[in-house]
């Protein structure tokens, strides 16, 4: 795998960014052309997130922008879920710092990795990211669409105790 690391230095351990079939990766600026492609140009991928559908690459590499920018002045921001297995772009999650201990994440996922458990297996990834970094709240929580209800609520239990321990979260 290329350099992964984010521009500031800054890195967790790798095995907090690894699941058995997925690593999650800071998305570089040679992925523009996959991610609009297969995540932000669809307009079923994009339908449930908070940003607007991209129009063009241009709009993805703004994003990229924005998402180096996010990793210069963060822990963590934007990862791109990929394949263990070929490396290809699964999707995009990630922690969206406000304060040092306050972040929120949420997901998405290319039309062909719906339904394998991935944004379940990404999540769990960001919660133990979370962990790691003492993130104590969430402002907000994901919900998703998925065949496997059970293996969903189990994750958005474990956010809960990660993002709003301790804290009233109404938002979930």
């Amino acid at each position: 795998m290329a350099n992964t690391a984010p521009p500031s230095g800054r890195m967790l351990a790798a095995a907090l960014y690894q699941t058995s079939r997925l690593a999650l990766r800071p998305p570089r600026h040679d992925d523009a052309a996959a991610m609009f492609r297969r995540i932000a140009s669809d307009p079923r991928v994009t339908r449930f997130v908070a940003w607007p559908m991209h129009n063009s690459l241009r709009d993805t590499e703004s994003f990229l922008a924005f998402s180096q920018a996010e990793w210069t002045k963060w822990p963590v921001g934007p990862l791109l879920i990929t394949s263990r297995t070929d490396g290809a772009i699964l999707g995009s999650t990630g922690l969206a710092f406000e304060t040092s201990y306050r972040a929120s994440t949420g997901f998405v996922l290319a039309r062909d990795a719906w339904g394998a458990g991935f944004a379940c297996e990404a999540l769990a990834a960001v919660v133990e990211i979370a962990t790691a970094l003492r993130v104590r709240r969430s402002t907000r929580c994901a919900t998703c669409n998925t065949r496997n209800p059970r293996e969903f609520s189990s994750v958005v239990i474990s956010l809960v105790k990660v993002f709003c321990a301790g804290t009233p979260c109404s938002r979930i």
